[in-house]
């Protein structure tokens, strides 16, 4: 309903538009037929042609000033308007492409293909995060749900109920985890870094470390250890965050009884590189590492996706990158340039 009254508006908007114009132009070229006769002389024969040329060069006039307008100017203002109405209803797979010789107007035409496309990835990856927020949420729900329905049974020994009590408190923290973390990554997208501050990035990565200690010591690994001493600018309580999740996962996925490198290079820029001698990670899925929710083998993961995602936003917002180099059962080399 709206779209017609919009149609009958523009044309009656046309309509008024050509009637003036054709008044105008009457008026003008009358007026130059008036000047011919009174100032120049020139006698017009007693006939209704002089009227009917005037009256032609009007409606020549008004037609082509009109159509030139609504061509070059209105057509494409209106399909401009009329895309914005629908992605204002949530429609962002509108793409514009009438042509213009109007540089703004081109302009404007790009511009908005260059937001709806914008606007339809963010889209995806909003229904994407919600489908796999429920489902890492389901996970550890249902397993607290199933051992606490086996905890109900009378029959059940001491030993047994303390193994239901370990998986659940297990599922509780991955729980808490999943919850913390999505927090933190939705507080980073949108932050720039507040509070920055010098520190010694050697001594910080020897904390995390000692943090980690439990883990690494229970599968008997070698740390490989090149930290000279370094001095850091950024922020502390974000980058600790990071060191512990490349650390933390590179002791995950480490065979029992290997080695994890952690080293520093200093220079023009910083280079911290974690590595590990685990299950690697294969080719096609080194670029999709950091994506949110993103795990290269479910089965062998025990994360929810999030720690390398935390990771780039946080090194991101130092101004630096990150990047992953492996393949598979031959480990994997994590590299932060700052």
């Amino acid at each position: 309903m709206n779209d017609a009254k919009r149609k009958l508006k523009n044309r009656l908007w046309m309509v008024t538009a050509f009637i003036i114009l054709f008044l105008q132009s009457y008026i003008l070229a009358g007026g130059a037929v008036v000047w011919v006769i009174k100032y120049e002389g020139v006698a017009f024969p007693a006939s209704p042609w002089p009227e009917a040329i005037v009256a032609l060069v009007a409606f020549i006039n008004a037609t082509v000033f009109l159509s030139t307008t609504y061509f070059l100017l209105l057509r494409p203002l209106d399909k401009l308007i009329v895309g914005m109405q629908d992605v204002a209803k949530g429609d962002f797979s509108v793409v514009l492409k009438h042509k213009s010789a109007i540089p703004g107007l081109r302009k404007m035409r790009d511009n908005f293909n260059t937001m709806t496309q914008e606007l339809s990835g963010m889209n995806t990856l909003s229904n994407d995060f919600i489908v796999n927020v429920s489902h890492e949420f389901k996970t550890p729900i249902s397993a607290i749900e199933g051992y606490a329905t086996l905890l109900q049974k009378d029959d059940i020994d001491e030993e047994t109920r303390k193994k239901y009590l370990e998986k659940i408190l297990e599922n509780a923290r991955n729980l808490s985890d999943l919850t913390g973390n999505i927090l933190r990554l939705s507080k980073l997208e949108h932050q720039e870094i507040l509070t920055e501050e010098t520190f010694r990035l050697d001594e910080q990565i020897r904390r995390v470390l000692l943090l980690l200690e439990k883990e690494w010591e229970a599968k008997r690994l070698t740390l490989d250890l090149d930290l000279p001493k370094t001095e850091c600018r950024g922020n502390r309580e974000l980058l600790r965050m990071a060191w512990y999740n490349l650390i933390g996962n590179a002791i995950k996925y480490s065979f029992d009884g290997g080695t994890v490198g952690v080293s520093i290079k200093s220079g023009e820029k910083t280079v911290v590189t974690v590595t590990d001698n685990g299950i690697g990670i294969e080719k096609q899925d080194l670029e999709r590492v950091f994506e949110k929710f993103f795990q290269a083998d479910k089965s062998r993961s025990s994360g929810n996706g999030l720690g390398l995602a935390l990771v780039k936003k946080i090194v991101e917002l130092h101004g630096g990158k990150v990047w992953a180099e492996s393949s598979p059962e031959t480990g994997t080399r994590f590299v932060v340039e700052l």
